[in-house]
Order: structure tokens, then C-alpha cells, then sequence
């Protein structure tokens, strides 16, 4: 009694795909269709599905550069931006709380000039920001601000 939500993912090397699996239980959208998911990864080298979470209410996700971590956005209210570790199966939340509730969406893997980090939009009641997180240190870099995107309008 599932479905799979979007395009499944393949990891970098080619050997793992990634998607979003929802149940009938799932929130809906007005066409009644599931808005999140429960990421599940194939490993076809090693034959074996992996569930990787269970009610996280997942809503976009992307493989690291190097294959080793799915980054995901999931939450109920605010998404919070999170990353499934392959090597040891665990769990980690990647962005911490801010003083505006916000909603980070779309999670990408991207280096900034020799650093490696994840660009994401993150939205609240005064706009949106796209933002780059060092992945070493967790600072955030604006890198266009609410002003620019709501002046689009």
C-alpha cells in the first residue's frame, strides 16, 4: 500500500537509488495526492532496500557529492534540513533552529569555491533567502536575500 513520490535518485557511483515512499496515510495535496514521503535507498550491490526513516515526513532530498549521505527537508510544521548517513545508518539534523520559524527547502550538494556544503531555500513570513551551509563549521552564507526575491513579484 505504498507509493513512490517524484523521480528516485541514483547515488554518484551509480549502485544506489534513492526515493520517497508514502503510504495512503500520508498528507494530501487538493488532488489527493501524498505531499511527503519516507526515504528508502536500494543498494544494488548489496541487494537490500534500506529504510532509512519512518515518520519524518520527508518532502525533497539529494544525494552528497561523494554518495555517503542523503540530505533531505522534512518536518511537519517548519521543515528543518536533515542527512542519512549510508556507512553507519544514522540520522542527523543539519540545520538548527533560528530565531524566525522558517522552511528550508530544497536541499542541493555544492561547492563553494574549495568547501563542501548544501545550497537551500529557506522561507518565512518575510520572504525567501537562498542560503549555502559549510558543511564543516555549519555557518550559513546568504546569497540572495528576501528583498531581491520579492521585488520579482
Amino acid at each position: 500500500d505504498s507509493l513512490i513520490l517524484g523521480a528516485p535518485l541514483w547515488n554518484p557511483q551509480g549502485d544506489k537509488l534513492a526515493y520517497l515512499s508514502a503510504s495512503k496515510k500520508s498528507p494530501t495535496n487538493a488532488e489527493g495526492m501524498p505531499t511527503t514521503g519516507e526515504l528508502r535507498i536500494f543498494d544494488f550491490t548489496e541487494k537490500r532496500l534500506i529504510s532509512a526513516t519512518e515518520q519524518s515526513y520527508i518532502r525533497n532530498f539529494s544525494w552528497s557529492a561523494n554518495g555517503k549521505k542523503v540530505f533531505y527537508s522534512a518536518g511537519v510544521n517548519v521543515a528543518d534540513l536533515n542527512s542519512f548517513n549510508l556507512d553507519s545508518l544514522t540520522l542527523t539534523k543539519i540545520t538548527s533552529p533560528s530565531e524566525i520559524p522558517r522552511s528550508e527547502e530544497n536541499p542541493q550538494p555544492k561547492m563553494l569555491g574549495n568547501r563542501d556544503g548544501i545550497l537551500f531555500e529557506a522561507s518565512n513570513e518575510s520572504g525567501k533567502k537562498i542560503i549555502w551551509m559549510d558543511l564543516e563549521n555549519r555557518s550559513e552564507k546568504i546569497l540572495v536575500d528576501s528583498a531581491g526575491w520579492n521585488s520579482l513579484k
